[in-house]
């Protein structure tokens, strides 16, 4: 009896750690069998939903790609129209503040990542989390200063028409905007790794694509969705100009614009809150994992 026991406690613990479930099945009187059996595609996503460091990183992952897709979709007709500047300044604007940053961060991320022990241990994936927490802070800090200036272009400025202070918001919202940009893709590569560390080998082809899939979801799609559906509430409640009327001072279109733009930026406290809850999750964990490991190990030890 005592074997018997020793053999399924063994079991029970494994299959703790690898996402499946057993079967006791006694032949003889001293003997056991245990069948190991792997569970279905609902009861692993009932796993993956129930996996709090899992779930965390993914929503994290999304809330940078939403303010990633939405900034895309607003950063030409936002800087023409609110600040009456060129097209191609816009783009050049854009493509110096994502690229210059995203490449700040690609280079910072991934080596800060590694010096803090990585992901593939719950004290790496701690370390690893402290470090995104910061740089994800350092981006909202970069998305608060933004709506700040977008805020300030509104009221103390004529939207569309060049002022004394005209030059001087634009490259405040373009260098907070490198923050954020770099901060995002600095955490990137972290964020990855932790999500996909956080699910037992078995799940990890279902869990990366299930990552995917929430990425473009509730990410990419929503990013120009969201702010589109409020951008258009706010025109049908406020003053329509004439149809192919050009852009000016005080434009209704330029406001709208900016709570659009100012909608997608919040998005980054969600990163932020994110990442916070996940590694709040990674702090609470090695106890519980120590436990199983130990449980494991001594029903191994006693039935030798």
């Amino acid at each position: 009896e005592s074997r018997r026991e020793n053999v399924i406690r063994s079991a029970d613990a494994f299959c703790e750690v690898s996402f499946c479930r057993t079967r006791a099945k006694t032949n003889y009187a001293l003997d056991v069998a245990v069948v190991v059996e792997a569970d279905g595609v609902l009861e692993q996503l009932g796993q993956l939903g129930r996996n709090k460091l899992y779930v965390w990183t993914v929503l994290a992952l999304s809330a940078v790609m939403f303010v990633t897709s939405g900034i895309q979709f607003l950063w030409v007709r936002l800087f023409m129209q609110a600040w009456g500047i060129g097209k191609g300044v816009t783009i050049t604007g854009f493509l110096v503040t994502s690229g210059l940053g995203g490449a700040a961060g690609v280079a910072i991320g991934p080596r800060a990542i590694d010096r803090c022990g990585g992901f593939m241990s719950n004290e790496g994936r701690i370390g690893s989390l402290h470090f995104i927490v910061g740089v994800m802070g350092a981006a909202s800090c970069g998305a608060i200063i933004s709506i700040g200036v977008l805020f300030l272009k509104w009221t103390t400025d004529s939207l569309g028409a060049p002022s004394s202070t005209h030059y001087m918001l634009l490259y405040a919202i373009w260098g907070a905007l490198f923050v954020l940009f770099a901060g995002f893709n600095a955490a990137l590569a972290g964020l990855t790794g932790i999500n996909i560390s956080a699910v037992s080998p078995p799940m990890r082809s279902l869990g990366s694509g299930c990552t995917v899939s929430v990425q473009n979801l509730l990410g990419y799609a929503m990013g120009p969705l969201l702010p589109g559906l409020i951008m258009d509430f706010l025109s049908s409640e406020g003053p329509q100009p004439p149809v192919g009327a050009p852009s000016g001072a005080d434009d209704p279109r330029s406001r709208v614009l900016c709570c659009g733009m100012a909608f997608v930026l919040l998005g980054a406290l969600a990163a932020l809150w994110s990442c916070l809850a996940a590694w709040a999750v990674a702090k609470r964990a090695p106890q519980g994992k120590a436990n199983t490991q130990a449980l494991l190990n001594a029903s191994t030890t006693s039935l030798l």
